[in-house]
C-alpha cells in the first residue's frame, strides 16, 4: 500500500443517464483498453469491495455479499491466504471458512464478479496453479461462465523491486510470464509495479489515487485498494476515515479517469486464530469498512457510498465514452464535463479544505461546500444486548499448564549452540517458544556473586539466586505476530535475537557471561496445545479455588446460544492476555489488558476537510467474561442543504429522533448541539413526523420544509441523530457450547524467566510503544519532505565507513563498536547499517532515526507525519540527508583537535561537499536555503561551514552548546560558538538527546532510596561552572548521591541502578542551555531538578515540563541547603503524581523505531513526530520570510529584527 501525493478537490456532481444492470452470462469476454475494462466488449464502470472469506464464518458470506450488492458494488474481491490454505508443506485445507470454491460460487449467486488476489512469491508457482486448476475445475473464470472476470499476481512488489537490483526486475518478468501460462481467459492485474510488464494491468493502492496513471496508455486507470480505515494496534487508537472523506476520495478518481475502483476492506472481519500478523495487529479487523466486523451496515458509510454508487453507475456511458473538458472557476474551484452525443455528466471540484464556494453552471447556482460531497454524515454507534447478566452465571473450570519439561528439565525438541530466530524454531507452529539452557558455575567463576542479573537483548532483566553447579535457565518468548510487510520482511527476527547474559557484580567492577552460545534446547507451544485441551473433554479439569491472576493457566465454561439473528460477541473483559476457542475453533488472541488509555478513545469532532491517514479521526479474571450480541443502536446524518436525506436503520424501525436542527449544528454524533442559527420550523417535530415507525424515511433539506434561517451566506445542514429499540439475541454463526480460554500474560519479548525455584516475573519491553500520546491535536495535513539526493558516502555509506574501521575511540575507555584487541564487533552487511554503540556518538543519534522515517517505503509509513515527495516544488520543506554529527564525531575520535584544521579534515572535506551540492541546487537557489533541514545533534557537526547553511531550519539540541574547549586544557580560550544571528527559535528545532539508559515502566517501579542522584563531569566546558559549585554543595549531603563519569559499560550501569532508586535527578545545566541526561532521567522516571536560569528543551508548547519536573533558579540553588530541603518539602503524593504525568511523557523522547536500519513504522508519539510537526509549525513563517526576501529591492537586506535564543 502507498500513499500518493494528490491536489485536494471536493465534488458536486450531476448526472443525466441512468444505471443498466450487470448480469453475468456464460462465457463471457472480458478485456480492456485503455478507458476501462470491457464485458463482452463493453466498456464498463467496475465498483468493487474486498471481503476476505477466511475472517468470516462461511454461514455469513451470503448475508455480506447480499448487503454488498444492495450498497451498489459489481464485484467482490479477495486475497487467496496461502496461509490458510497450505499451513504445513502440501497438506490443504478448503474446509470450513478457507472453502474458497464455496465462497466464490457464493459470490456469482448473488449476480456479482469476483476478482481473485492469488498471490506472489517464487515458491508459490505450485499453490497458485493449484489454485487455478481448482477455479478452472469449477468453471468460475468468467471465460467459463463464472464470476472471475480478473486475477493478481504479486501485490505491491514495485515498491521494493529496487531494493532487490536486477534479480528484482528479473522476478517481475518471472511472475507475468507464469501467469500467462497458466491461460486462464481474463486479464491478470499487478497492483503498484510502475514498470509491470506489458501483459499485466499495473494498478494503484492508496487513500487517494485521482493524481495517479498508468505508465501504460493501452490500460484503464484502476484503483485496487482504497482504505475505508485502517487495522488497529494492540494498545493503539481506533483509526476513522469519514464517509464524506472516503466517497470524496471516490468521486474526484472517476471525475479524473477511473473507471475501476475496489474498496479495501468493505467487510473486514476478524483475524481468527494466529493470523493477526503486524506484530501487534488486534484480533479484529475491522477496519471501519462499510460492513463492520460483525456484518452490520457501518452507517453512514454504507448509506452515503451507496448514493455515491448509484450516481457513477448512471454516468457510466458518459465516463467511459464522453470527451472530456474543464471550466476554472479560480480560487482552485472548476467543474469537468464529460460529454457524448447522448448524454452529459459533469463533476464541480473545491481544492479548498476550508472555503466553501457558490459557481453558475450553464444559468444555474450551485454550492460547493470545501472538501464535500454534498452529504457530511458522522458515526454509528453500536449497541450490546444482553438477555441477562451471564458473567455472574457462567460456572468455570481450569487447569495450569504443565511446564515441568520445559522449566524443570530444560528438556526440547531440539538443540543448537545458538540463540534461533523464533520464525525458523517454531515454524509458525505456535506463538510460543521455549527457550532452555544450563550453566554451570563454581564459586571462583568471575561472575560469581550473591547478586546476579540474567539480561536478554539488551532491553530485560532479572535478578537471580543460582547455585553452585548446575542451573536450568528457561525463556519462553511470545510472539504478537510477525513483521507483515516491508523489504526482506522474512529476515526480521523474532523472538530472543540475544545477547543473554549473567552479570555479576565484584565491587565496582560488572563482570559478564554471555551464554548466547552456550548449547539452548528448543519446544515449540505449551503442552495443551498438541493435546487439544481446548476440546477435551477427558482431562481433570478443576472445578474449585478458581485462581485468578495466575499465569499459564486454562480456563473453561460452557453457555446457551442466544436466539435471534444478531452476531454473538465474547467480551473478555477482566482477562489479560491469550487465546480463546469456541468449540474447538481458535477465535483469535485476546489483551484486554492492554487497551489504550480514555484519551485515546475521546469522541471529538473529526474535519473530514483535507487530505486523510491512518492517524487523523482517531478516536485476567475469568469472572468478568460475558457473551453479549451486537446490533445498529443508533446512527446519525449531517446534510448540507438542497439534497434529499435517506434514513433508514438496517431494517428496523426507527424507535426516536433524540435530536435534529437545520442552520449550522455543532458536534458530533451522539453529542450534538444547536449552532448560532436555526430554521423558523421545529426540525426535530418535522424529522419525527417524516420517520419515527418507519425502516425508512426520506427528508428534503432546504428551506422550504424548515423555514428561513439568519445564517447568512454560510452553507446550511441538517443533523439528525435517530435510534432503534433493542433486538433479541442472537447465535454465533458457529453452533456455541464450549469456550476455553488459554490465559498468560505472556508478550513478544516480554519474557518469562523461570528457574528451578519455579519463580516468575514479566519483564517489560522498554521499546514498546507506550499508548499515551500528550501531544496535542496535530495538524490534518502531513508535513510534505523532498529529500536531497546527496551521495550515499554521506550518509549510509558513512556508515559502512565507520564499521570497517577498526581503531578504537581514544575518548573512552571502553569503545563498544572497536573495542581492544583491534576486532570490530560490526553488524552484518546491510543497505542500512546499524547507528553506532559507542555512548559518545549515539547521544546524537536523531539523524539516523530522521532519515531513517523518510527512507521508509509510504505503505510501511502508517503513523509518521511526514510524507516523502517526489518534486522539491512540492515540499514544505527540503531534508539534507547528511549524517553530520556521525562525521565529526568520527574526526573527533582521532584526537588532537583534528577537527578544527581544513587541511587533512576528511569531515570538513565532507562538510564542503555538502553545502557546495545543496546550495547549487535549484531548491535552495529558490528559497535561499530558508525551506532547508539540517540536523545538527553534534556542538561540532557542520562547525566550518555553518554561516553558509544558517539560513535553513536547524535540528540542534541547544542553541549555546557549540564547541567551546574545555578552559583546563586550553588556556581559557574558546572557539566560536555559533552567532545568535544564525539561530533563532522562530526557524531552529530543539530536539532531545538520544537517551542512552532503558525504558522503566511505570508498572516496574519500586521504592527509591535516596532524595537526590547526580552522574555525570564534575567540571562542565566554560561557561559551566555551576556544577562545581553544586557539586561542593551537595557531595556530603545525606541522601545524595554525586557520581563522575559518562554512561557507557560500568557508568551505565551505575547510572541505571542510581535513576531508579533516587527519587529526584540533579541535571545542573547552570548557565549552559542544555542537560543531556534529562532524559535518561525521563526514561527512568527520576524526577528531574533542573538548575538553570535559560535552557532549551525540546517540544516546548506541546509537552508541559512543569508536570514531571522541578525547575529551580540558580541563585537558589547555590544557597547552601536550600535545594535539599526544597526536595524533602515535596510531598510523596505530589512526587507520584510527578512519575503518572512522565510515565505518559517518556515515549515522546524515543527515537528508536524498533526496525532493523531504522526503516519501518515509528511510532506515533514518539520524538521523530514530534520533530516534524514542530517543523511544520515553523512552515508558515518560513514561506513568509521566502516572500519578503524575494520582494526586496536589489542590494538592500532586511533586518532581523528579533534574535530569540
Amino acid at each position: 500500500m502507498a500513499s500518493l501525493k494528490f491536489t485536494s478537490l471536493a465534488f458536486l456532481v450531476c448526472w443525466f443517464s441512468f444505471l443498466s444492470v450487470i448480469v453475468c452470462t456464460f462465457g463471457v469476454d472480458v478485456s480492456y483498453d485503455g478507458r476501462a475494462i470491457k464485458i463482452d466488449g463493453k466498456r464498463k464502470v467496475l465498483l468493487s469491495g474486498s471481503i476476505h472469506y477466511p475472517r468470516s464464518a462461511a454461514e455469513m458470506w451470503p448475508d455480506l455479499i447480499r448487503k454488498s450488492k444492495e450498497g451498489g458494488l459489481d464485484a467482490i474481491e479477495t486475497y487467496v491466504f496461502w496461509n490458510a490454505h497450505e499451513p504445513v508443506r502440501r497438506q490443504y485445507d478448503f474446509s470450513g471458512n478457507n472453502d474458497l470454491v464455496r465462497f466464490i460460487k457464493t459470490i456469482q449467486d448473488e449476480g456479482l464478479y469476483a476478482v481473485l488476489r492469488i498471490g506472489p512469491y517464487n515458491e508459490m508457482k505450485n499453490f497458485t496453479a493449484l489454485i487455478v486448476n481448482m477455479m478452472k475445475q469449477e468453471n468460475l473464470f468468467a471465460s467459463q461462465g463464472g464470476p472471475i472476470i480478473l486475477a493478481q499476481i504479486e501485490n505491491e512488489y514495485g515498491h521494493f523491486v529496487a531494493s532487490y537490483g536486477d534479480a528484482g526486475k528479473a522476478y517481475v518478468t518471472w511472475c507475468a510470464n507464469m501467469a500467462e501460462s497458466l491461460d486462464i481467459g481474463v486479464p491478470w492485474i499487478m497492483c503498484e509495479e510502475e514498470d509491470a510488464p506489458e501483459s499485466m494491468i499495473n494498478t494503484c493502492n492508496g487513500w487517494y489515487c485521482d493524481q495517479w496513471s498508468p505508465k501504460n496508455p493501452k490500460i484503464p486507470k484502476m484503483w485496487t485498494e482504497n482504505w475505508t480505515g485502517w487495522f488497529k494496534n494492540w494498545g493503539g487508537k481506533d483509526p476513522h476515515r469519514t464517509a464524506e472523506d472516503l466517497a470524496f476520495a471516490v468521486a474526484r478518481f472517476f471525475q479524473r479517469g477511473g473507471t475501476f475502483q475496489n474498496y479495501y476492506m468493505y467487510h473486514g472481519g476478524t483475524n481468527f486464530g494466529r493470523t493477526a500478523g503486524g506484530p501487534y495487529i488486534t484480533t479484529t479487523y475491522d477496519y471501519d469498512a462499510p460492513l463492520d466486523e460483525y456484518g452490520n451496515l457501518n452507517q453512514p458509510k454504507w448509506g452515503h457510498l451507496k448514493q455515491l454508487h448509484d450516481i457513477l453507475h448512471s454516468m457510466e456511458e458518459t465516463l467511459t465514452h464522453g470527451n472530456i473538458s474543464s471550466i476554472d472557476y479560480g480560487n482552485s474551484v472548476w467543474a469537468t464535463i464529460y460529454k457524448t452525443k447522448n448524454a452529459s455528466s459533469c463533476f464541480f471540484g473545491n481544492a479548498n479544505s476550508t472555503s466553501d464556494a457558490t459557481i453558475n453552471f450553464q444559468g444555474n447556482d450551485y454550492d460547493v461546500p470545501a472538501w464535500s460531497v454534498n452529504t457530511q454524515t458522522s458515526v454509528m454507534a453500536k449497541r450490546s444486548n444482553f438477555v441477562e447478566d451471564e458473567s455472574t452465571l457462567l460456572k468455570w473450570s481450569w487447569r495450569p499448564e504443565n511446564n515441568d519439561k520445559a522449566i524443570v528439565l530444560g528438556k526440547g525438541q531440539v538443540t543448537a549452540n545458538q540463540l534461533l530466530d523464533q520464525k525458523t524454531a517454531a515454524n509458525d507452529a505456535s506463538d510460543y517458544l521455549w527457550y532452555m539452557t544450563s550453566v554451570n558455575l563454581k564459586e571462583d567463576d568471575p561472575v560469581w556473586a550473591s547478586n546476579m542479573t540474567l539480561r536478554v537483548n539488551g532491553t530485560g532483566h532479572k535478578s537471580v539466586n543460582l547455585t553452585k553447579g548446575k542451573n536450568v535457565i528457561t525463556l519462553l518468548s511470545a510472539t504478537v505476530g510477525y513483521q507483515n510487510y516491508g523489504v526482506k520482511f522474512d529476515m526480521v527476527q523474532s523472538g530472543i535475537s540475544g545477547p543473554v547474559e549473567l552479570v555479576g557484580r565484584n565491587g565496582d567492577e560488572t563482570i559478564i557471561k554471555d551464554l548466547s552460545s552456550h548449547k539452548w534446547s528448543y519446544k515449540v507451544g505449551l503442552d495443551g496445545l498438541p493435546n487439544d485441551m481446548y476440546s477435551s473433554e477427558n482431562l481433570n479439569w478443576q472445578g474449585n479455588d478458581l485462581p485468578i491472576n495466575r499465569m499459564m493457566t486454562w480456563y473453561k465454561t460452557t453457555f446457551k446460544a442466544p436466539l435471534g439473528k444478531d452476531p454473538v460477541v465474547v467480551d473478555l473483559q477482566g482477562l489479560g492476555k491469550g487465546m480463546a476457542w469456541v468449540n474447538g475453533k481458535s477465535i483469535g488472541r485476546y489483551w484486554p489488558s492492554y487497551l489504550a488509555e480514555e484519551d485515546g478513545c475521546k469522541v471529538e469532532a473529526c474535519d473530514y476537510r483535507g487530505s486523510y491517514d491512518n492517524n487523523k479521526c482517531l478516536g485476567g479474571n475469568p469472572s468478568q467474561v460475558k457473551f453479549e450480541t451486537v446490533s445498529v443502536g443508533y446512527a446519525c446524518a449531517n446534510t448540507y442543504e438542497n439534497n434529499v436525506l435517506e434514513l433508514s436503520c438496517q431494517n428496523r424501525p426507527i424507535s426516536a429522533i433524540k435530536f435534529a436542527s437545520f442552520g449550522n449544528p455543532k458536534g458530533r454524533c451522539g453529542s450534538f448541539e444547536k449552532g448560532t442559527c436555526e430554521g423558523a420550523n421545529d426540525a426535530l417535530s418535522i424529522v419525527q413526523k417524516a420517520c419515527v415507525g418507519k425502516e425508512t424515511c426520506t427528508i428534503d433539506v432546504s428551506e422550504k420544509v424548515f423555514g428561513l434561517t439568519n445564517c447568512g451566506k454560510i452553507t446550511k445542514r441538517l443533523a439528525v441523530e435517530i435510534s432503534t429499540p433493542s433486538s433479541i439475541t442472537t447465535a454465533f454463526p458457529f453452533t456455541i457450547s464450549t469456550l476455553f480460554l488459554a490465559f498468560s500474560l505472556l508478550s513478544i519479548l516480554s519474557l518469562s524467566f523461570f528457574f528451578l525455584s519455579s519463580s516468575s516475573s514479566t519483564i517489560k519491553n522498554p521499546s514498546f510503544p507506550d499508548p499515551q500520546n500528550a501531544l496535542q491535536a496535530p495538524p490534518h495535513s502531513p508535513l510534505k519532505v523532498y529529500v536531497a539526493d546527496l551521495p550515499r558516502s554521506l550518509n549510509y555509506g558513512l556508515l559502512e565507513q565507520y564499521w570497517s574501521s577498526s581503531t578504537p575511540d581514544a575518548r573512552i575507555p571502553s569503545d563498544p563498536d572497536h573495542p581492544i584487541p583491534l576486532v570490530a564487533r560490526r553488524p552484518a552487511a546491510s543497505e542500512f547499517p546499524d547507528y553506532p554503540q559507542n555512548p559518545l556518538i549515539k547521544q546524537y543519534s536523531a539523524e539516523y532515526w530522521i532519515t531513517g522515517d523518510l527512507m521508509t517505503p509510504e505503505p510501511l509509513k502508517t503513523s509518521s507525519f511526514a510524507q516523502r515527495v517526489s518534486d522539491s516544488g512540492d515540499a514544505d520543506v527540503v531534508f539534507v540527508p547528511f549524517f553530520a554529527t556521525l562525521s565529526a564525531e568520527m574526526e573527533l575520535a582521532k584526537g588532537g583537535g583534528s577537527f578544527r584544521r581544513k587541511v587533512g579534515n576528511d569531515d570538513y572535506r565532507r562538510q564542503r561537499e555538502v553545502v557546495d551540492f545543496v546550495t547549487n541546487s535549484d531548491a535552495w537557489r529558490r528559497s535561499g536555503g530558508k525551506d532547508h533541514v539540517f540536523v545538527l545533534t553534534d556542538p561540532v557537526a557542520m562547525w566550518h561551514v555553518r554561516a553558509e547553511i544558517a539560513p535553513a531550519i536547524l535540528l540542534v539540541v541547544d542553541f549555546g552548546g557549540w564547541y567551546r574547549l574545555d578552559s583546563k586544557t586550553s588556556r581559557g580560550n574558546s572557539s566560536d560558538k555559533i552567532e545568535h544571528t544564525q539561530v533563532s527559535l522562530l526557524k531552529d528545532v530543539i530536539v532531545p538527546y538520544t537517551h542512552l539508559l532503558p525504558r522503566l515502566h511505570l508498572s516496574e517501579n519500586k521504592k527509591r532510596q535516596s532524595l537526590l542522584y547526580f552522574k555525570g563531569a564534575k567540571h562542565r566546558h566554560r561557561g559551566g561552572m555551576i556544577r562545581e559549585k553544586l557539586w561542593d554543595l551537595l557531595v556530603n549531603e545525606p541522601g545524595v548521591i554525586m557520581e563522575e563519569g559518562f554512561p557507557n559499560a560500568t557508568g551505565r550501569e551505575q547510572s541505571i541502578r542510581g535513576m531508579r532508586t533516587s527519587e529526584f535527578c540533579l541535571h545542573p545545566a547552570g548557565d549552559t542551555p542544555t542537560s543531556c541526561r534529562l532524559f535518561d532521567a525521563v526514561q527512568s522516571l527520576c524526577i528531574p531538578v533542573v538548575v538553570s536560569d535559560n535552557i532549551e528543551l525540546p517540544f516546548e508548547g506541546m509537552v508541559d515540563y512543569t508536570e514531571f519536573s522541578v525547575f529551580v533558579a540558580v541563585n537558589d540553588a547555590l544557597k547552601p541547603g536550600w535545594l535539599v530541603d526544597h526536595l524533602r518539602r515535596i510531598s510523596g503524593k505530589q512526587r507520584d503524581e510527578f512519575r503518572q504525568k512522565m510515565a505518559k511523557v517518556q515515549q515522546i523522547f524515543v527515537y528508536d523505531s524498533g526496525h532493523p536500519g531504522g526503516i519501518g513504522p515509528i511510532p506515533p508519539d514518539g520524538a521523530v513526530n514530534y520533530i516534524w510537526r514542530k517543523i511544520h509549525q515553523k512552515v508558515p513563517m518560513i514561506r513568509e520570510a521566502i516572500v519578503r526576501e524575494k520582494r526586496k529591492p536589489p542590494g538592500v537586506s532586511i533586518p532581523l529584527r528579533c534574535q530569540c535564543t
